[in-house]
């Protein structure tokens, strides 16, 4: 009978402990703006490239999905990709 209550004293710790670490304070409008606009500058090397260079292509879409030409993509590779 006492390991059962220490059991859900300790669950109850824990679940506790969890949502109280999981309450931190989210970023202001200002702050996540700012965020933002050094995430772009980060990925778009101060304007050596754009943003469009991180938008995937559609799956079907061969001829736009980066590939090696020495082992270029074929539909049966990627339904053996899917398969896997």
């Amino acid at each position: 009978m006492k390991t059962f209550h220490l059991e859900r004293f300790l669950l109850g710790s824990l679940i506790f402990g969890i949502i109280l670490t999981g309450c931190a304070k989210l970023p202001s409008e200002e702050e996540d703006a700012a965020l933002d606009e050094e995430l772009v500058l980060v990925l778009t090397k101060n304007g050596e490239r754009t943003l469009e260079n991180f938008i995937l292509p559609e799956s079907d879409d061969y001829s736009s999905i980066p590939q090696d030409p020495s082992n270029p993509l074929t539909r049966d590779k990627v339904e053996l990709g899917k398969l896997l």
